[in-house]
């Protein structure tokens, strides 16, 4: 439940981020449109954008300074990832934070052990199908022949 709820946290930040971004993009290509009519309405448009334009990149680095901080949505999703999650837990304890460095090596240990199991289990099952494999060829070609000659000499050996 935690990881899904990081990746919704982590979700919505980006979306919030790209929001913000294409609408301080929008607003200043309207201050750019607002320089061609400033002869014509004294500057007003062209003030407007321009404070819209920099309250959206506002926006878009404030996201951004909380989605990398100790508790952020990035910072928690590259706690999740297998063995690089590790480099998170080091930082966090680095700098003092030991609930967060705690966090991201359970949250590490959890996926990296997921992951190894979930590799071991499609190694099994490709190494399972390849003993399979070379089974049947061996039976193909283990003829009847083959049968009688290895039941005559188990005959030989208890007679």
């Amino acid at each position: 439940a935690i990881c899904g709820t990081a990746s919704v946290v982590h979700a919505r930040s980006v979306t919030l981020s790209g929001t913000a971004l294409l609408r301080g993009i929008g607003n200043a290509l309207g201050t750019a449109g607002g320089v061609c009519v400033a002869p014509f309405d004294g500057g007003k448009l062209m003030h407007d954008q321009a404070k819209k334009c920099s309250s959206e990149f506002g926006t878009v680095g404030r996201d951004v300074d909380k989605a990398f901080s100790k508790d952020g949505s990035v910072t928690q999703f590259a706690e999740s990832l297998p063995v690089v999650g590790y480099i998170p837990s080091a930082v966090h304890a680095i700098a003092g934070n030991e609930p967060q460095a705690k966090r991201a090596a359970a949250r590490c240990t959890n996926s990296t052990v997921a992951t190894g199991v979930a590799v071991g289990a499609v190694v099994a099952a490709l190494s399972a199908a390849a003993g399979n494999g070379v089974q049947c060829g061996i039976e193909t070609a283990y003829t009847e022949e083959d049968k009688d000659q290895v039941g005559q000499e188990k005959l030989n050996q208890n007679g």
